[in-house]
């Protein structure tokens, strides 16, 4: 007998807002069922396990991620424009996981972490590159930056950085850290202009 869509996204929402507030290993199926006013025996006809039921809200998140990533590598702007916007959405999508989900997810569940971080290296890849070599070859970015350096450096500090137990004894938040770690790595590649531009764009942007 086929799903029934509506039951099935109701759990996969719920259960998606239910483990980014309070990790994985806090909420219990009788909690997901009961949010959503069903027993556990209807709960169980639309999801294998809570183990399965992560596997697709994850997949659900990164599907969603993939799509604003390819929807911002082809978005229309100048290149500080589209270079901002990156920047906010990447800040805003890695600190989106909590830190209670993060450490729920590198202690009882490696296998999905490690899919979390493969997907992120991917991205950050594909459009920080991309976004370098442009900047470059329009005059914005140093032409005497090397991309894959660049990347592979971003993509080590945002991994050391965005760490629960780190984070924990600090006093900003991952997306503070994050904006602070674009900030240093772009506004340290861009000519004097394109870093003024961008300056100019975020104090205008945090002021509306």
């Amino acid at each position: 007998m086929p799903d029934t869509p509506d039951i099935k996204t109701l759990i996969l929402q719920n259960a998606r807002k239910r483990f980014e507030a309070e990790g994985f290993s806090r909420v219990s199926v009788d909690d997901l069922a009961a949010d959503l006013g069903m027993s556990k025996k209807t709960f169980y006809k639309h999801v294998a396990s809570k183990d399965a039921l992560l596997d697709e809200v994850i997949g659900d998140i990164l599907d969603e991620v993939g799509s604003n990533v390819r929807t911002l590598l082809s978005g229309e702007g100048t290149f500080i424009e589209r270079l901002d916007r990156w920047m906010g959405f990447l800040a805003q999508q890695i600190s989106h996981l909590s830190k209670l989900l993060i450490l729920d997810l590198q202690r009882r569940r490696p296998d999905v972490w490690a899919r979390i971080q493969k997907f992120r290296k991917e991205r950050i890849l594909e459009f920080m590159g991309k976004i370098i070599a442009e900047g470059i070859r329009e005059g914005h970015i140093r032409s005497n930056v090397h991309p894959e350096l660049v990347v592979s450096a971003f993509i080590g500090t945002i991994e050391a950085v965005i760490n629960p137990e780190i984070l924990a004894e600090q006093s900003y938040s991952a997306k503070d850290a994050i904006r602070g770690i674009m900030d240093l790595f772009f506004l340290g590649m861009l000519t004097e202009e394109a870093s003024r531009d961008l300056r100019t764009r975020q104090s205008t942007s945090s002021q509306q």
